[in-house]
């Protein structure tokens, strides 16, 4: 029988960098009023998304998408494992977002990271905000400013030379 190869990085998935990956669709999650019972389903249904931009990157921008992908596809009993040490409050979603996009942002000006991999990696941030909670985007503020928070990251990427 093949030995099934398991790309979670379980040493880097609690680093904010990986971090940001779920808890900033988390945060929107939270904000939406969606029952706590769609959660998890709401969460899953980013992974393909994920899955499909690890396929466009490199290095540690792959290794990042390709494991929360991962993760996400595993389901329920995954991302409650995950979350299980974690204090569920929009507070702390968001001081984990912030501290992972700072990151990104400092191993890409130190040249770790390629300029158009960060910019898919908040493309693909942007598209599982979209996916999860876009629908409530006109009618919840907060929603709307965590989707546009994205387009200024990756405005002020492109503008960096």
């Amino acid at each position: 029988m093949e030995e099934q190869h398991s790309p979670i990085n379980s040493e880097m998935m609690s680093a904010p960098s990986y971090k940001l990956l779920v808890t900033t669709p988390m945060a929107a999650i939270m904000v939406s009023g969606k029952p706590k019972s769609e959660w998890s389903d709401l969460l899953e249904s980013i992974g393909l998304t994920y899955a499909s931009a690890a396929g466009e990157t490199q290095g540690e921008i792959n290794a990042a998408l390709e494991t929360v992908a991962f993760m996400l596809q595993g389901g329920d009993r995954l991302i409650r494992k995950y979350f299980q040490d974690e204090s569920l409050s929009l507070e702390r979603m968001m001081e984990i977002s912030a501290t992972g996009a700072d990151i990104w942002m400092c191993k890409l000006g130190d040249g770790e990271i390629e300029k158009p991999d960060v910019i898919k990696l908040f493309q693909t941030i942007q598209a599982g905000l979209i996916e999860t909670v876009g629908d409530l985007r006109e009618e919840n503020q907060m929603i709307d400013q965590l989707i546009q928070v994205q387009d200024k990251v990756i405005e002020h990427i492109n503008s960096l030379s």
